[in-house]
């Protein structure tokens, strides 16, 4: 083997560290079914990375970076609508939730979900249209 200089180790290092950063999803589930985020135990779940090898298969990994190259290339726009989507599904699960224990009564505004059913009103507010009087909620930019 090569006598490396240390910037070159360093090099190495940072790069396996993209690939993982790339690789590995950003949340996964562990086997009691709560998720845990790799962007905080950092070393940890590199090692889990490779214990979880088996259970996760060639084949899902395999999926996984795809998604992630995938996720590399896409445009902005796309990403925009794509969180606009997160988003609108995460204000329509708080008005099922607030519908449920309301007894069947919506909010008068969308600021009224904020902050027992979900945490914020995602940005911008401006963006969403609500009818009070079905529940109905969506995008103004994107018609969805």
């Amino acid at each position: 083997m090569k006598n490396f200089k240390w910037w070159q180790w360093i090099l190495i290092i940072i790069a396996i560290g993209i690939v993982f950063y790339i690789v590995y999803p950003k949340y996964y589930f562990t086997d009691n079914g709560r998720a845990r985020c790799n962007r905080i135990t950092g070393v940890v779940d590199v090692v889990s990375f490779f214990g979880d090898w088996e259970r996760i298969g060639k084949e899902n990994l395999f999926i996984r970076l795809i998604e992630k190259i995938k996720l590399i290339f896409e445009s902005k726009e796309e990403k925009k609508k794509r969180k606009m989507r997160e988003n609108l599904g995460s204000l329509r699960s708080a008005l099922i939730i607030y519908y449920g224990e309301h007894e069947g009564f919506y909010p008068k505004s969308l600021q009224d979900l904020a902050p027992k059913y979900i945490g914020k009103i995602p940005y911008p507010e401006e963006e969403w249209i609500y009818n009070p009087q079905t529940g109905d909620v969506y995008s103004q930019s994107y018609g969805y």
